[in-house]
């Protein structure tokens, strides 16, 4: 079978007309191993090397669908020479959105750097008890400020081509 004629500079046209190509190309294991991350945890369980490099995670080999490369980190990206960032409740304190904005600019350069496409550093669960495992991951209690804060994260990592999941945002 071919593969894709995935290349840089494509129109959203082109890339909208090439994702649904791959989709009826694609056989359902294929779709549910690319969505699942399955492969990922498998690679981090058998190397050990996360936090040293930026870990692929879906791709399709046989269309030419290059992975993600996931880097991690909502203080930063976690990698040597890296910058480590004050945790994202201690940033939410300040009330600056814009220098969330520049925090998530400069993880976008880092995980760029580091290879990385994909970081996944946005929390945006909803604190509700100080003792909660992931407290200091996430902005505060206030639905508004954990929203206006994470999508200024969002818009600095996405400056530099860095897909940011949001993540640890339902009952978590």
């Amino acid at each position: 079978m071919d593969k894709l004629n995935i290349r840089k500079g494509m129109t959203d046209d082109e890339i909208n007309s090439l994702a649904n190509k791959a989709l009826e190309m694609m056989t359902l294991k294929e779709k549910v191993d690319i969505m699942s991350g399955k492969h990922f945890f498998m690679l981090l369980l058998k190397d050990r090397k996360f936090g040293v490099r930026a870990y692929p995670g879906g791709g399709v080999k046989r269309l030419g669908i290059p992975p993600f490369l996931f880097t991690d980190g909502p203080r930063g990206v976690m990698m040597p020479g890296s910058t480590c960032f004050p945790v994202s409740m201690a940033r939410g304190s300040s009330w600056d959105i814009n220098l969330e904005e520049e925090v998530g600019e400069v993880i976008g350069k880092e995980a760029r750097a580091h290879g990385g496409n994909l970081f996944g550093g946005v929390c945006v669960n909803l604190l509700r008890h100080p003792a909660w495992g992931r407290a200091q991951e996430t902005y505060g209690e206030d639905p508004f400020h954990l929203g206006e804060f994470g999508a200024a994260l969002i818009r600095g990592v996405q400056k530099h081509n860095v897909m940011a999941t949001v993540k640890h945002y339902v009952a978590n």
